[in-house]
C-alpha cells in the first residue's frame, strides 16, 4: 500500500512540475521565438517527464503479484509464508486497508487479521518488493493436491487403499464418508459414480485430497476427497 501511495505522490509531483514548465513556456513565447534553442530545451524536458511518468505507472502495474503458501509465523501485522517452492515471503497487512476473506469449504466470509492462525493456507495479492508483499487482499483457503498411482492393496475393514505412486513409493489413501469415487467407462469413456467395493487391485487411480497442517507427510497418508479410477481393462484393449 505504501509503495502505491509513493508512486501516486511521485506522479502528482511530476505532473505539477510539467504544468510549471508548460506555464513558463507560455509566458516566454515571444522570447522563445527569439531563442529557438530555449524552446527545444523546454520540449525535451517535458518529454523526459512524460517518459518518467509512463515508466512509474508501468512499474506499479508489473509489481502487482499473487502468492500462496502456509503461514509459518505471525508477528505484529506481518505474516511469514512458506510457498510450495520452499520460498519465504513477508506479508504486510494494514488495518482497514487489506481485505481478508475465508474461502474454506467454498463459502466466502469476511475475516479479520486475528482470524488467521499458523498453518493456514493463504492466497495474497499486492505489490511485491524484495519478497515483501504489501497485501491488498488475503484469502484463507483449502489447499488441494493431486496424487496418482496403481492400487496394490484394498483394506475393506478399515477402508483404505495402498497405492504405488508415480515415484515408486507406497501411499495410503483413506476412503472417507465424503469421498466421491468415479470410474471411467472403457466403452463410452465417460465417468460414472461407483462405490468402494468396485475398486480392484491393479486399477490406476487419480486422487484429489485436501492438505492441511495436520497432514502427516512422513507417513504419506491422504484422506481422499475425490478419486478417478481407470480400470486395468482399459490398458488391455
Amino acid at each position: 500500500m505504501k509503495k502505491i501511495l509513493t508512486i501516486t505522490i511521485t506522479f502528482l509531483i511530476i505532473l505539477s512540475l510539467v504544468y510549471s514548465v508548460v506555464a513558463q513556456t507560455e509566458e516566454a513565447t515571444s522570447s522563445a521565438e527569439a531563442s529557438p534553442s530555449a524552446k527545444v530545451e523546454v520540449d525535451e524536458t517535458v518529454k523526459e517527464f512524460k517518459e518518467r511518468v509512463a515508466k512509474l505507472a508501468e512499474a506499479g502495474r508489473s509489481e502487482q503479484q499473487a502468492q500462496s503458501g502456509r503461514v509459518t509465523l505471525i508477528k505484529d501485522n506481518t505474516l511469514t509464508v512458506l510457498t510450495n517452492d520452499n520460498e519465504t515471503y513477508k506479508i504486510v497487512v494494514e488495518k482497514d486497508m487489506t481485505m481478508i476473506y475465508s474461502l474454506v469449504n467454498g463459502v466466502k466470509k469476511e475475516k479479520e487479521f486475528g482470524d488467521i492462525v499458523k498453518g493456514d493456507y493463504i492466497i495474497v495479492n499486492g505489490p511485491i518488493m524484495d519478497k515483501t508483499i504489501n497485501a491488498n487482499s488475503v484469502y484463507i483457503d483449502d489447499q488441494y493436491k493431486l496424487q496418482s498411482g496403481k492400487v496394490t492393496e484394498i483394506n475393506k475393514e478399515d477402508y483404505y487403499l495402498n497405492i504405488l505412486n508415480s515415484d515408486k513409493e507406497n501411499d495410503l489413501v483413506d476412503i472417507e464418508t465424503y469421498t466421491k469415487i468415479f470410474l471411467i467407462n472403457i466403452k463410452t469413456l465417460e465417468s460414472e459414480r461407483i462405490g468402494f467395493t468396485k475398486l480392484k487391485v491393479g486399477d490406476t487411480i487419480h486422487i484429489v485430497y485436501k492438505q492441511d497442517n495436520t497432514t502427516d507427510k512422513s507417513e504419506k497418508r491422504y484422506s481422499a476427497t475425490r478419486i478417478l479410477v481407470i480400470p486395468q481393462e482399459y490398458f488391455l484393449q
